[in-house]
């Protein structure tokens, strides 16, 4: 799979900075508790980590706050919004089949 245009500055900064570092793709992968294949995929281009893991990269690999980032422009993709009829409430607590007809 080919890099995405908008995620290469990231993922070029992604891989020097874990070469910098000294770490291994399976070392860094274990310190932000990701898989090895993931953490490749992010170095390809090919994902963007989600906003909690970029800050656990960048801790890890000792960037600057907002540095991995900052090498998007705009900051993070977004992700896919929710229909705006969707509820965000979630359903509240059944009843059991046998609470439901203990009275009967």
């Amino acid at each position: 799979m080919a890099a995405k245009p908008e995620l290469e500055a990231f993922s070029d900064t992604l891989k020097g900075a874990r070469e910098d570092s000294g770490m291994s793709l399976r070392a860094l992968a274990e310190a932000v508790e990701a898989s090895h294949t993931v953490v490749a995929q992010w170095e390809r281009g090919e994902h963007a980590p989600r906003p909690p893991r970029v800050r656990m990269l960048e801790h890890v690999l000792q960037l600057p706050p907002g540095h991995s980032r900052a090498c998007w422009g705009t900051g993070l993709p977004r992700p896919p919004m929710r229909h705006p009829l969707a509820s965000s409430r979630r359903p509240g607590p059944t009843r059991s089949w046998a609470s439901a007809t203990a009275g009967s």
